[in-house]
């Protein structure tokens, strides 16, 4: 299974042993941010610093996680009808 944003953000979280509140509070990145990317959902350049850093894995990891969640999503799409 290719990693998404959800699942690198959650599993290294959990790795860690630490809850979404605890992450937020050594990330300094909101909790409702935390819960976003945990459910698939973008995150900013600067989030992604912060949350890589406190969970102990590299920027790269959660941005390309980032960008194959939404190319997937992208080419997965039905075209609209006319």
């Amino acid at each position: 299974m290719r990693p998404t944003t959800q699942n690198v953000v959650r599993d290294a979280r959990e790795r860690a042993g630490l809850t979404q509140l605890q992450l937020a509070n050594e990330s300094g990145v909101s909790l409702g941010t935390i819960s976003v990317a945990e459910r698939g959902g973008r995150l900013s350049e600067r989030s992604a610093q912060r949350l890589a850093a406190a969970l102990h894995v590299t920027e790269i990891e959660l941005m390309r996680a980032a960008s194959r969640r939404r190319r997937a999503r992208t080419t997965n799409e039905q075209p609209t009808a006319v």
